[in-house]
């Protein structure tokens, strides 16, 4: 008897967190009426939340209790006393040889009166068994993640030295560790801490994740392509907002505001260059007000450039079905069957790809023939592509060929 597995769009090729616009429709070439309706309505109320929370309208919520300024002491006064006095009371009560560093949105300047505390708590001795711990204080949370001393050696040798063959297999829960120890305040050190803790460079974290979002955007710019060709816009149109705002989050990178976090878009681009600017409705627009069609937006968008290094490193991935596997086609795309073991449901450009590699061409000669069908650039099909079959990959039912790097990338 066949067991069913999940459908290709339900393996979720990215990670909830990285997909913050993507509906289901988006995994999914031509998706139904009802999809899109509910793609957009998920928007709107994203948007509504979003707009709240980082004071674009106006909120006393939300204003950030730093006016927009890092702080670097704990006894910085822009830093509430009930705070200073929680994080003392909480590294007080650490184990005697560990290290804790404060960081987040507080430290950063961009947090608000009811942020979280986030703490992390670096362990010199034997490696920690804890994670990350939650507590509730008072109406606050407090964030405590527990490192190894050895982890976070091995955190300031990859983030400096990334490359874009190596950035497929970083996390961004990596870089955004490294930007918060970069940023982070000591609240107590070990003696073999301060010399660690001092190779964790801002700069250094502002380039990974300046290269992390282009990686981003150009996934999202070449899906949105395959969309649009197919005459899907309303998911078409969530992935160009997103892809707006990986772009803004690398120019702000590049800039250095770098904090690798989507939520604060808007109040580094006000932090850099003034709400309301030229430059700050430029960046930000594209995400929130969106002005012209989705085809002629993707033309914007795509006018910018890509590095021809990125598009190499892309370009030579390659994959094909997993021995065992077949594809059956059907009305509204195919099923991929391993054996009698597991079926996977495929539509859309998934559908396309397999149904050629089923043939018997070969990754590029699939997604070249699939490309010329929908009027894309090779290049865009097989980025596309290869994000879609990131759940397949992961469940066995297609293997890379070539490629340093595969699997979902992770948050």
């Amino acid at each position: 008897m066949l067991r069913r597995a999940r459908s290709h769009h339900q393996l979720r090729p990215y990670p909830r967190t990285q997909r913050i616009f993507a509906a289901a429709p988006i995994a999914v070439n031509g998706a139904d009426p009802a999809c899109r309706r509910r793609s957009t309505a998920r928007l709107d109320r994203l948007n509504e939340r979003r707009v709240s929370c980082q004071g674009i309208g106006p909120s006393d919520e939300s204003e950030p209790i730093l006016n927009g300024q890092r702080i670097t002491t704990l006894d910085d006064p822009g830093l509430p006393s009930e705070i200073r006095a929680e994080i003392a009371r909480i590294a007080a009560s650490l184990p005697s040889d560990t290290s804790c560093v404060a960081t987040g949105s507080l430290v950063e300047g961009l947090g608000n009166a009811n942020s979280d505390i986030d703490l992390y708590v670096i362990h010199h001795g034997a490696a920690s068994r804890l994670g990350i711990s939650f507590g509730l204080r008072g109406s606050r949370y407090v964030d405590c993640e527990h490192l190894a001393q050895d982890a976070v050696a091995d955190l300031a040798d990859r983030v400096p030295k990334l490359t874009w063959r190596s950035l497929e297999g970083t996390r961004l829960r990596d870089i955004n560790r490294f930007y918060r120890l970069g940023i982070g305040i000591p609240v107590r050190l070990q003696p073999s801490a301060a010399s660690l803790l001092a190779r964790f460079d801002r700069p250094a974290a502002d380039a990974a994740f300046a290269m992390w979002a282009r990686l981003r955007g150009y996934e999202h710019l070449a899906r949105a392509a395959c969309l649009l060709a197919s005459g899907a816009e309303a998911p078409a149109d969530l992935l160009l907002r997103e892809a707006a705002l990986w772009h803004a989050s690398r120019v702000l990178a590049e800039a250095g505001e770098g904090y690798p976090s989507l939520k604060w878009a808007a109040e580094k681009a006000a932090r850099r260059y003034g709400r309301g600017s030229a430059v700050f409705g430029e960046l930000i627009d594209g995400w929130l007000r969106p002005s012209g069609s989705p085809a002629e937006r993707l033309a914007r968008q795509t006018a910018t450039g890509t590095p021809p290094d990125l598009v190499a490193t892309l370009d030579v991935r390659s994959c094909a079905l997993a021995a065992g596997v077949r594809f059956v086609p059907g009305e509204r795309g195919g099923h991929l069957v391993r054996g009698t073991r597991s079926v996977a449901r495929c539509r859309g450009l998934v559908a396309a790809v397999c149904g050629q590699l089923a043939d018997g061409l070969s990754w590029h000669e699939a997604t070249d023939r699939v490309a010329a069908g929908l009027s894309v650039a090779p290049p865009l099909v097989r980025v596309a592509a290869w994000g879609h079959l990131a759940g397949l990959r992961d469940a066995g039912f297609v293997r890379v060929l070539q490629t340093e790097t595969a699997g979902r990338h992770a948050g």
